[in-house]
């Protein structure tokens, strides 16, 4: 008889271990099925030992074991994965049990019966080095080619990992040339078959390999693993949305250190924290770091605030350079790519006479102007948030007024005005509205590629398709972004910017109401460094990250029942060291919603005393550690 500990792979599981007995004896790092109340759950095998071994502890203990339900033959788990998944549950305040649900990949978990054992390859000598790359995406490719092949020459397999698809398909056209019998690709999208078929491939293949894949398959077992290349670390969707709220690059840090292999980071521009933790020493250039963004394109800003309103009080939406750009475009038929922050007509509209934004009537957050059918009477009020949509035919709820004015431009009103000042151009567009799957990007982008003079509008969401360089770029819409209540969103901004830039061959244009704002300086004219300066000066001064762990704490539901706990919260913490303000908006599908926000500084997190206290809250509290925004 034997009595295993196990990490039940599930989200509903406060505990870390938990205890079974089995008649045989199971090494660690097998599957099983174990039952939890009345349900039966996947867990992975942490150790084993005899019952006799254990049998002062089990005499001690207040309950009686269960049984293991099954046994299976698969291993998932190397002491590398595991450690990698309890320093993430700890740094991230979650259980190692929800950490392992998150990495292994639920095709993978339910038919592990079918998943092979993964080969024993040498692993040589490896030394677990962190390394940063800063420079263009072209000369990036070559780097990680240079690398991928001097690992392949000392019998060693690769990590590529990308946040999106689309990073992925780009990736692969370049990194599997010469190699593409041992280079294999994983991503969410793919059927549970095919998930299944490659990963059986890589784990059984002698060859050292390349995978390039998104975070979701950092978990394969690879022990000739030499490298994990963590590409466009700047991507938020790499920091998840959900509970337990992971940031991958944290893990995947973790997952290094823990196999002893080299890691890198790669981007254009790096993440502001990055940048600061190389400059303490903690990480290494793998090349010296390229803080000027060169582009061969000429770059210009117009400050929209010298166009004035029309007779119907309309303020232009392109400017006489924007136009100029695009009849010089479709005269030579080149392409135009024509960016907006915001989908939709309009991101705000506000009563002309009492000054109220409109907002959704579920969960107060501001609306989004769409267009509906031809006629402007058939608009509707969109919230990107809740999802719910009503007609923009009504009067302001504040004061009764009809005036109800559309503030901002979105694509919809960059195509509107586009087809009004150019009816024979081609028109694309790409965003969540136009283009709501992968295929149907795929095919706009493909058949604007293919259309000369075309001109394609689109969101953030255009620029991940853009795979080949354009003659022209014109940002029309960027100044909702400085609304945005984010202390990261200058760095998106010039990421957003400096991406943009390097795609432009000739021509690079940006429009805005802000023009007198640094950002936009450092942007046009690919100043990383000047940029880090000021931003690092700002984080401090607020003791944002890179100084502090942001941990933040939600409650939602009926607002008393909310102010109370959040007030016993308080007392918990400390007055003086968690700060209590409402949401934003303070109303989500009918429930209050309050939060408190701790700083944490850097080098004293983990917190032992605090993290106990966040492990031992109520399952109603909902806890993000760095999280992506603090409202």
């Amino acid at each position: 008889m034997y009595v295993i500990d196990v990490i039940p792979i599930t989200k509903n599981m406060s505990r870390d271990y938990l205890s079974y007995f089995t008649p045989r004896e199971v090494s660690p790092g097998k599957l099983v099925t174990v039952p939890i109340r009345s349900k039966s759950v996947s867990a992975l095998v942490v150790r084993c030992a005899s019952a006799h071994e254990r049998k002062t502890e089990l005499k001690s203990s207040g309950f009686t074991l269960k049984k293991v339900t099954k046994l299976h033959k698969t291993s998932f788990l190397d002491e590398g994965l595991l450690h990698a998944a309890q320093e993430t549950a700890t740094y991230f305040s979650t259980t190692p049990g929800r950490v392992l649900q998150t990495i292994i990949p639920s095709a993978i978990l339910e038919n592990s019966a079918a998943i092979k054992p993964p080969k024993e390859l040498p692993r040589g000598d490896l030394t677990h080095e962190k390394f940063l790359l800063q420079t263009q995406p072209s000369e990036r490719l070559a780097h990680y080619k240079s690398l991928i092949r001097e690992d392949f020459a000392k019998n060693r397999s690769v990590f590529f990992c990308l946040p999106t698809i689309e990073d992925i398909n780009k990736a692969k056209a370049t990194l599997e040339k010469g190699i593409d019998t041992y280079t294999y690709v994983l991503h969410g999208s793919l059927s549970k078959k095919v998930i299944q078929e490659t990963w059986n491939e890589i784990v059984r293949q002698d060859h050292p390999v390349l995978v390039i894949a998104t975070p979701l398959f950092l978990s394969l077992p690879r022990s000739d693993l030499g490298t994990i290349i963590i590409e466009r670390e700047t991507a938020q969707s790499y920091k998840q949305q959900a509970a337990p709220f992971l940031d991958m690059r944290t893990f995947a840090e973790h997952l290094a250190h823990a196999r002893g292999v080299r890691f890198v980071l790669g981007d254009t521009l790096l993440r502001v924290e990055t940048l600061w933790r190389y400059r303490n020493l903690e990480f290494t250039e793998y090349m010296p770091l390229k803080y000027r963004s060169l582009t061969s394109a000429e770059t210009a800003l117009t400050d929209m605030r010298e166009h004035v309103a029309d007779e119907n009080d309309e303020f232009p939406i392109l400017s006489p350079e924007c136009k100029e750009l695009i009849a010089g475009a479709y005269q030579h038929s080149e392409l135009t790519f024509l960016f907006a922050s915001r989908r939709g007509l309009a991101p705000i509209t506000v009563c002309g006479d009492c000054g109220a934004s409109v907002r959704c009537l579920h969960c107060e957050t501001p609306v989004v102007l769409h267009e509906y059918g031809a006629e402007s009477e058939h608009n509707v009020f969109q919230c990107h948030k809740c999802g719910t949509t009503r007609s923009a035919h009504e009067t302001c709820t504040s004061c009764g007024s009809w005036r109800l004015k559309a503030l901002g431009v979105g694509v919809d009103r960059i195509a509107d005005a586009v087809t009004t000042s150019f009816p024979n151009a081609t028109i694309f567009q790409i965003d969540k509205d136009h283009t709501r799957t992968h295929k149907q990007a795929l095919a706009t982008i493909e058949k604007f590629y293919q259309t000369p003079g075309s001109i394609l509008i689109g969101t953030e969401m255009a620029a991940l398709y853009l795979s080949e360089p354009i003659e022209n770029i014109g940002v029309v819409s960027l100044d909702s972004l400085f609304s945005v209540p984010d202390f990261r969103i200058n760095e998106k901004i010039i990421t957003l910017l400096t991406t943009l830039r390097l795609m432009a061959q000739k021509h690079f244009l940006v429009q805005s109401r802000n023009a007198e704002q640094p950002i936009l300086r450092y942007g046009l004219s690919g100043n990383l460094i000047d940029f880090y300066r000021e931003e690092i000066g700002i984080r401090k001064q607020f003791l944002y990250p890179p100084f502090t762990v942001l941990v933040k704490i939600t409650r939602r539901g009926a607002q008393k029942k909310v102010e109370a706990d959040m007030a016993w919260l308080q007392e918990q913490v400390g007055e003086e060291r968690i700060t209590m303000y409402a949401g934003s908006p303070p109303i989500v599908k009918g429930k209050f919603v309050m939060n408190g926000l701790i700083k944490v500084p850097r080098e004293e997190w983990v917190d032992e005393k605090l993290l106990g206290l966040l492990q031992s809250l109520p399952p109603q509290f909902i806890i993000q550690i760095d999280p992506t925004n603090i409202l």
